[in-house]
């Protein structure tokens, strides 16, 4: 076998019409290969979370979206007031709404959201 001096990534897609699925085929450097089966775990987990949740997100009004993204960005209910010029209150209501409906108990629930619906 020759040795190639670059590491390089090789990816194929091939995809089977008949039941709406693709294989993937990656080439890597073996030194690389148990970083890339965390990743691969992560996405696995995230694409279940996203099927699972999506109709509860897609439920959220264009508002309610605008309050989650700077609640995943760290921001508070007065700095979310401030900047959606609304109350303090009516913040705090749009959190209290939104753990509601998308059934979130942690940050890391909500976080979770943030990533795998594209917020953060």
């Amino acid at each position: 076998m020759k040795k190639n001096k670059e590491k390089q990534w090789t990816v194929r897609v091939k995809r089977y019409c008949e039941n709406s699925k693709a294989v993937i085929t990656i080439e890597q450097p073996l030194e690389e290969l148990k970083n890339s089966i965390m990743i691969l775990k992560m996405l696995t987990r995230d694409n279940a979370f996203l099927q699972k949740n999506r109709e509860r997100f897609n439920s959220l009004s264009d508002r309610e979206k605008e309050v989650f993204f700077l609640l995943a960005m760290g921001y508070s209910s007065e700095m979310i007031g401030e900047e959606l010029f609304i109350s303090k209150h009516t913040a705090q209501t749009h959190r209290k709404h939104l753990k509601e409906k998308l059934q979130i108990k942690s940050y890391k629930d909500m976080m979770t959201y943030a990533r795998v619906f594209g917020f953060i």
